[in-house]
């Protein structure tokens, strides 16, 4: 990996249990896609959790907020840690992403 790739360990974001959080916006596909990956390590085994746009976003249009959700309480497969990613295919041009319940921003790191 290059130190300017945005999967850089220096851009990474620690926050309680989870980690390694990037958010990146790729203009260079047909679609302008923004994602975001981390990684949570559950104090409880067996949960899943996925990252879902909140229903109350910030009132700043370039700060999308997203939610950490339990969508399951019993999949004895998933170990930690669980790999967290959301895609959304938009032309809105986020400087950064909030991570609830964590209180937690990240930047957006755009590729073009």
């Amino acid at each position: 990996m290059s130190p300017s790739s945005p999967f850089s360990p220096s851009r990474a974001f620690v926050s309680g249990r989870c980690g390694k959080w990037y958010a990146w916006h790729d203009f260079t596909q047909g679609a302008p896609t923004l994602y975001v990956t981390g990684e949570c390590w559950p104090d409880m085994p067996g949960i899943r959790l996925v990252l879902k746009r909140a229903a109350a976003q910030e009132p700043n249009p370039r700060i999308l907020v997203l939610e950490k959700v339990v969508t399951n309480l019993y999949e004895p497969h998933i170990t930690p840690p669980i790999a967290m990613r959301y895609e959304e295919c938009t032309f809105t041009k986020y400087t950064q992403v909030s991570i609830q319940p964590d209180r937690l921003f990240i930047d957006v790191v755009v590729v073009s």
